[in-house]
C-alpha cells in the first residue's frame, strides 16, 4: 500500500488497473493537468477535429493511408503538459503541440492556447495523423514537411 500510494505521489499520470479500459489501454484524453479555461479550449477544439473526422469524408480520408481512424486515435490520445527538459526546449521553439510517430500522448506547449479554435483542431489532427504512423520530413526522407502536413489538413478539413 505504501508503495501505491508513493507511486501515486510520484507519477500523477500513473493508472490503476480499474482505470484501464476494456483493451487495457489509458482513458481517453485526460484534461485534468490543465487549467480550466485550457481545458475548456482543448475539448472545444478537440469536439470540432472529431466533428470533422467523423463527418467531412475528406478529412477522414487522410488517415486510409495510415489504416487507421482519426477519430479514433483523436478519442484515444492522452493530452498532456510536456515534462522534460527536451520537451520544454520544443515549446520553446514556439511549437504548439508535438507527439511522436505511433505514440498515443499528444504534448500541448502553453503557446497552443493562444491558437484559435480552428488553428488548434487543424494541429490535433496533424498530430493525430503522428499517432497513426504519418512520419514528417526531414526525420524521414519523402515524407511531408510539418507544414505540408498542416496544409493538407487544412484542405481537407472545413478549419
Amino acid at each position: 500500500m505504501t508503495l501505491t500510494i508513493l507511486l501515486l505521489l510520484l507519477c500523477p499520470a500513473f493508472t490503476t488497473e480499474t482505470d484501464l479500459g476494456p483493451d487495457r489501454s489509458p482513458p481517453p484524453s485526460r484534461l485534468e493537468v490543465f487549467a480550466p479555461r485550457e481545458r475548456s479550449k482543448l475539448r472545444s477544439a478537440l469536439e470540432l477535429a472529431r466533428e470533422e473526422l467523423t463527418e467531412n469524408e475528406r478529412c477522414a480520408d487522410l488517415f486510409d493511408e495510415l489504416s487507421d481512424d482519426g477519430a479514433t486515435l483523436l478519442a484515444q490520445a492522452r493530452l498532456a503538459r510536456p515534462a522534460t527538459l527536451l520537451e520544454r526546449k520544443l515549446c520553446a521553439r514556439n511549437v504548439a503541440l508535438f507527439t511522436t510517430i505511433g505514440g498515443r500522448q499528444i504534448s500541448v506547449c502553453r503557446s497552443a492556447f493562444q491558437l484559435e479554435r480552428r488553428t488548434l483542431a487543424t494541429l490535433l489532427v496533424h498530430e493525430a495523423m503522428h499517432l497513426g504512423g504519418q512520419p514528417e520530413s526531414p526525420a524521414v526522407e519523402g515524407a511531408p514537411t510539418s507544414r505540408e502536413l498542416t496544409l493538407r489538413v487544412r484542405k481537407a478539413c472545413s478549419f
